[in-house]
């Protein structure tokens, strides 16, 4: 493992999805930690990951940059004339 992990990070983490009454965090920090280890395995850098991770971080605070999400999104998606 890279010796650039921080563990304490992790459990400071754990510990705010403890205070969530609503249990929203923990759900979403299981699903980032499957997706993390999804895009791993797929052959996404971490670098690559944390940038996609961090636009969605920057949309949610600024949600007008929304339209930019949804063009780069349209970009990895196959035209509808597109034969596999």
């Amino acid at each position: 493992m890279d010796s650039k992990f921080d563990f304490g990070a992790m459990d400071a983490i754990l510990e705010k999805a403890l205070k969530d009454p609503s249990g929203d965090m923990s759900v979403l920090i299981n699903d980032l930690i499957l997706i993390g280890r999804k895009a791993g395995r797929s052959g996404f850098t971490l670098q690559e990951l944390a940038t996609v991770v961090t636009m969605g971080y920057y949309v949610s605070k600024e949600p007008e940059l929304e339209s930019l999400v949804q063009f780069l999104l349209s970009k990895t998606k196959p035209a509808d004339d597109y034969l596999n």
